[in-house]
């Protein structure tokens, strides 16, 4: 008897649900009964799995095939990442360019190229291309110094009126500096000076001279904060007092008791509308807390202070701690303060505080920190309203030699960063501007080099650009020149736009000017075949090791023996003879195809027709096929004659490879008689690109067609990958699988009700029989 479900009695004391409870009564294996009547439909399904299964298998074959092919592509005719492109006829080159020892190669590099000339060559008055550029020179922000400081300023600073405590951060790094002047250890300017000093050099640490990281200085009873380094990034804050959070969580005891300072004293209190900060003050001249009872009664009057008795909102106790309630109709919030009591003794400008331009912060907020006043007009009126709001945003202007561009910004809601940004995206302004923390100053260039390379700056509302100093007309920049003075003695200047530049078969790259007064640089230009040589031998290498991946795909031997497993079989068998069967079942799956065969067949013809136009071709330069017929299509390689050939004829070679057609690829994949035409006018690189690319492109022709390989099985990270043929049959497949899966359950539920039926009769008939069996014996 076999139970493979357990008994349901749906609420019902005795009542047995039959319906999976099998074998119970008759001792049938009604499963295997089951399995054996579905064993038909069970297997139509595990046969479009294996279907499945293949293409999967069918997939990562051809895409294998594909990866094979776009490699080789790329290695020599992919313009964009290689550098032995045979398209290209500097791939051809038959010179090499060799700088004299002891030249200045940091101001110059020569690559000789097809058309080069043989010989000696002596550059001189070399000079580098720029372009318009308008820098500021200088720090743009003014030097971080405080108010004037009186003694009676000093005085005020007290641990007992919680505006004793000095924020700063240095390179990242946040202290609090507590000022220490209970005893009046204050006692000037001087003594403040020495004593913050002393500090900071704890917090940071000093030098090995012993000079701290942050200076600070009396400047006429200022301070003035310096750093050691201009690469040192400091700014002064505020502490934020912790009230909000401090009093109401605290639990004050006699062994826990609450200390009040200047960093838990205060919290936000709104009532209604009205928002009022609440300051804490000690109880009886005590700021030790040491029941909630008597932290309750200083919050309360706290209240009070601020907004007077009966406000509505009273101090409470639960659980040990302080909390805020209110009477009916009352509504309140509370919120964080920030303290900057010391800040305002010190009379620090919270819009100059750091040494440093805060890329990030509102224009709004950091302007009073230049040293020009970015929203001041060239009149000297100004934008800024005197309650704080702007009259105009900031307006300027950018020309180059695109044209003229024009910005306006918000200064309430724009940073510098967001300026930046906007001015390198605009195509117009054609320019780059950019920020150097190193030396707090900024830089403005326009994107083109050469004489026409122009920036005019102007600020039309407000005096943003003025303040960062980028502000100013007709900056414009160079050409560049190189003095090319041959064996002979003839002299040339080559004058261009770029810094890069070819001449004359000779690529210049200029990185600078030559010195005055240092001698020309010498650059020998030499016959060199080596470098060709080896490209096209490593084409044959590479060309052999594909045809050789591809011919033994296609020969392949199919044993239709073994096929995809079913998941009953591998149920039976070990990981080990799972991949092993695996292994076996995947070999031959690419077998004759078509596709393949195709790609090589003109492979192999593109090798041996001739190039219009062109008198070589490869067997004349010592490429040829092997005799071997077992090598199926193999090149092989005359290392004599292909070295004569490239020291004899290099033009005719590199024409070979590299000879083009005025048919696009694109209007020839739609037109047969075109695509006849260019591959005549095609040297052998543009044939072999086309015939790949026939086969492994991802990009509609002209005909909407991609690469057949493609088409049939898709390519990773392409749409492609889920719309190819292959994958088009796996999701009939699916959809067959799911419609047969569905027909099985449906059937399995109907034997199973049957079998269950014959349970419930034949319990019955048990019944009853055991119930006249009992009528008789009694």
């Amino acid at each position: 008897m076999n139970i493979n479900s357990s008994s349901n009695t749906n609420g019902v004391a005795g009542a047995t649900n039959y319906s999976r409870l099998t074998g119970l009564i008759s001792g049938f294996d009604t499963d295997a009964l089951v399995r054996a009547a579905l064993s038909g439909e069970q297997a139509k399904i595990d046969k479009i799995k294996q279907s499945r299964e293949l293409n999967l298998w069918m997939i990562d074959a051809y895409r294998d095939v594909t990866s094979s092919l776009q490699s080789f592509y790329n290695q020599f005719f992919d313009s964009l990442t290689s550098t032995t492109n045979l398209k290209l006829a500097s791939t051809f080159s038959s010179y090499t360019a060799t700088m004299a020892a002891g030249s200045s190669s940091d101001v110059i590099s020569v690559t000789a190229g097809s058309g080069a000339k043989a010989g000696v060559y002596s550059l001189s008055d070399i000079v580098a291309a720029t372009c318009a550029r308008i820098s500021t020179g200088a720090n743009v922000t003014k030097t971080v110094e405080t108010g004037v400081i009186s003694q009676t300023d000093l005085d005020t600073i007290k641990s007992s009126s919680y505006n004793n405590i000095f924020r700063i951060t240095l390179n990242g790094k946040t202290v609090d500096i507590k000022l220490d002047n209970d005893s009046g250890e204050i006692s000037s300017v001087d003594n403040l000076v020495s004593q913050l000093q002393s500090k900071l050099n704890n917090a940071f640490g000093t030098d090995s001279s012993g000079n701290g990281k942050i200076k600070i200085e009396n400047n006429g009873g200022r301070l003035r904060f310096t750093t050691l380094r201009n690469t040192d990034t400091f700014s002064i804050g505020t502490v934020n007092n912790e009230g909000a959070g401090k009093l109401f969580s605290t639990v004050p005891s006699d062994t826990t008791p609450f200390e009040l300072n200047g960093t838990n004293n205060q919290f936000e209190l709104t009532i209604g509308n009205t928002t009022k900060t609440v300051t804490v003050q000690p109880l009886n001249g005590n700021s030790t807390f040491t029941s909630a009872d008597d932290l309750k009664a200083a919050i309360q009057n706290g209240i009070d202070a601020a907004f007077g008795a009966g406000a509505g909102v009273t101090a409470d106790i639960k659980n040990g701690k302080v909390l805020l309630k209110s009477d009916v109709g009352v509504t309140f919030s509370t919120g964080y303060t920030v303290n900057g009591a010391t800040n305002a003794i010190l009379q620090i400008d919270s819009s100059n505080t750091s040494n440093k331009v805060d890329l990030n912060a509102k224009l709004s907020s950091i302007g009073a920190g230049f040293a020009v006043d970015p929203f001041e007009n060239s009149d000297g009126t100004s934008i800024k309203n005197t309650d704080g709001t702007f009259s105009n945003n900031i307006e300027f202007t950018i020309t180059s030699s695109k044209g003229t561009a024009t910005f306006s910004f918000d200064p309430t809601t724009t940073s510098i960063n967001d300026i930046i940004k906007k001015v390198n995206m605009d195509t117009t302004a054609n320019a780059t501007m950019s920020y150097d923390v190193t030396t707090n100053s900024f830089k403005i260039q326009a994107k083109d080099t050469g004489a026409t390379s122009k920036l005019d700056i102007v600020d039309t509302a407000g005096g943003f650009m003025s303040s960062l100093g980028l502000a100013g007309t007709g900056a414009v920049g160079t050409d560049a020149s190189v003095t090319v003075t041959g064996e002979d003695g003839t002299s040339m200047t080559i004058v261009r736009p770029n810094n890069s530049f070819t001449y004359d078969g000779l690529t210049f790259n200029i990185s600078k000017d030559l010195p005055a007064g240092a001698d020309p640089i010498k650059v020998t230009v030499a016959s060199d075949t080596s470098k060709t040589f080896n490209t096209i031998k490593s084409f044959v290498e590479q060309y052999n090791a594909l045809i050789d991946k591809l011919n033994t795909k296609i020969s392949e031997k199919k044993d239709r023996s073994y096929t995809p497993l079913t998941e009953t079989q591998k149920a039976s068998m070990t990981t080990d003879q799972i991949e092993k069967w695996e292994a076996k079942a995947k070999t031959g799956l690419l077998s004759g195809n078509s596709d393949i065969q195709n790609t090589l067949d003109r492979l192999r013809a593109a090798l041996y027709d001739s190039v219009e136009g062109v008198g070589l071709s490869l067997y004349s330069i010592g490429i040829t096929t092997s005799n071997d017929y077992r090598q199926k299509g193999k090149l092989v390689i005359d290392e004599s004659k292909l070295k004569e050939a490239l020291a004899n004829n290099p033009e005719e070679v590199a024409n070979l490879f590299t000879a083009t057609s005025d048919k696009s690829y694109y209007k020839a994949s739609g037109d047969y008689a075109l695509k006849s035409e260019r591959y005549k006018e095609s040297g052998l690189a543009d044939r072999f690109s086309d015939i790949i690319q026939d086969a492994i492109r991802t990009t509609p022709d002209a005909k909407g067609n991609l690469g057949s390989l493609i088409m049939k099985a898709g390519q990773v990270g392409d749409a492609s990958e889920y719309t190819n043929s292959l994958i088009k049959e796996i999701t009939g497949f699916d959809k067959t699988i799911a419609e047969l899966n569905q027909k099985l359950t449906s059937k399995e539920n109907m034997l199973y009700a049957k079998y269950a039926n014959m349970e419930k009769m034949l319990s019955q008939m048990s019944a009853q029989s055991n119930w006249l069996a009992s009528q008789f014996s009694s």
